[in-house]
């Protein structure tokens, strides 16, 4: 009875309940549970068996080989893209990202919800922004950064500000926000501060001045002398008195 267990579970292919196999086979479902534990243990069956603490129910079996090609699928597009995400871990299955990557890949970096291939991803902006430097001007990561990534800005600016300002010498400002994703070098900042602001603060001098210069004159216009005059009232003279020579 134990071989014919061992050899129905060694043909699973992908995880599969205990439940399902013990009623297709018409097998009580914890003893199945007993026999396939003590298989795995032993090592006579290729596969793990994931039980929900203290009941038979829902129970899965997951196949050695299983496991194999999905780490091999997770290992392809890692060394394809140069990333992967937490999600696209889930879609595939696994949930222990960092394990399955950094086995293969010691030079990714995991962070919160994305594992970077750290030479890839840092070599390919370092040249971006050195060339952004050099012109005095900005550059859009959003063109040079993969898609998928651009909603992690949490692991992007920790990737950004830990791995590739300090190889530039930090001759820049970055600015992740709401979509946006900016690297605007000190050059840029520097002729911004000189050439732009100075114009914008006459301009803004000026406008100031004739407003005020526009409330004061109201301010005397409307004055209660001003207005009096306005309407022909004189005001009132002193009297004098005449003097007589006795």
């Amino acid at each position: 009875e134990h071989l014919k267990i061992q050899r129905v579970f060694e043909a699973l292919l992908e995880p599969t309940l205990a439940e399902t196999v013990a009623q297709s086979q018409n097998w009580n479902v914890s003893y199945i549970l007993k026999v396939v534990r003590d298989l795995c243990q032993k090592k006579k069956l290729n596969g793990s068996l994931r039980e929900a603490e203290g009941s038979a129910e829902g129970a899965i079996f997951i196949p050695q080989i299983y496991i194999h090609l999905q780490r091999q699928s997770l290992e392809q597009l890692f060394s394809t893209q140069g990333f992967v995400t937490v999600e696209m871990c889930r879609s595939m299955g696994i949930t222990s990202m960092v394990d399955y990557v950094q086995k293969s890949f010691p030079n990714a970096i995991a962070l919160k919800d994305v594992i970077f291939d750290s030479k890839r991803i840092v070599n390919s902006l370092i040249p971006v922004l050195q060339d952004t430097i050099a012109e005095a001007s900005f550059c859009d990561l959003r063109m040079h950064v993969p898609e998928p990534l651009l909603q992690y800005e949490a692991d992007l600016e920790t990737l950004m500000e830990t791995l590739v300002l300090p190889q530039i010498g930090g001759e820049g400002q970055l600015v992740i926000s709401e979509g946006e994703m900016l690297f605007i070098s000190s050059g840029m900042i520097g002729n911004i501060n000189k050439k732009l602001l100075p114009p914008l603060v006459e301009t803004y001098a000026k406008e100031r001045a004739e407003v005020l210069f526009t409330v004061q004159t109201k301010v005397e216009t409307d004055s209660p002398e001003v207005i009096m005059t306005k309407k022909g009232r004189k005001p009132k003279r002193k009297n004098h008195v005449k003097k007589t020579t006795m």
